[in-house]
């Protein structure tokens, strides 16, 4: 799945969930497979009105995934900070090929940074950390920050799904920025 695409469909959502609350930016999970014309996608904001106890977006989406027989493997876009929890549920899941995670910060323990980082760095091309760059062109959308901010998502499209190799970070900085819980400093670890 190109990036380009999936940079599309990450676009509408944010505008589509933005309409309800400016203030609230969405926490989606979505799955592309497209070969199969395949797509679906949640979002934890919609499912929390209803449900103080709701699913994260990220198991929410598994859940359905797991429902397929065929049509794996799938590209997943995640947008905003995974908990650890969801991290590793996507990363162990066969079914899913290429993870693309847009954030700045993720809110994980001390403990679990050096998981994390070595998930990252053996993964072998299957994650993907994306910034909100702030430049807009033909290969690039409109997007917002974890804070709400307009902003422009600038698409990698020399990037190639199929290619296992290093990790693709597509960031302005080429930095994880990891956050302790309960702590105000922020922790460049990578």
């Amino acid at each position: 799945m190109k990036l380009t695409k999936l940079g599309k469909e990450l676009n509408t959502q944010f505008e589509k969930y933005k309409k309800d609350d400016k203030r609230a930016v969405p926490v989606m999970a979505m799955a592309f497979n497209e070969k199969k014309g395949l797509f679906f996608g949640h979002c934890w904001n919609e499912s929390q009105k209803n449900n103080s106890k709701a699913k994260h977006a990220e198991i929410l989406l598994l859940e359905e995934i797991d429902k397929i027989k065929k049509g794996a493997p799938f590209d997943i876009v995640v947008t905003l900070a995974p908990c650890f929890k969801c991290f590793m549920e996507l990363y162990k899941n066969d079914k899913i090929k290429n993870i693309y995670f847009i954030f700045e910060k993720t809110w994980v323990l001390s403990k679990e940074e050096k998981v994390i980082k070595k998930i990252i760095e053996d993964s072998k091309g299957k994650i993907s950390i994306i910034k909100f760059p702030k430049s807009i062109s033909k290969k690039s959308i409109k997007g917002v920050d974890a804070w709400g901010k307009e902003l422009t998502l600038h698409l990698n499209n020399n990037s190639n799904n199929k290619k296992r190799g290093k990790v693709k970070y597509i960031q302005e900085n080429k930095k994880i920025i990891l956050k302790e819980k309960n702590e105000t400093k922020t922790k460049k670890i990578y």
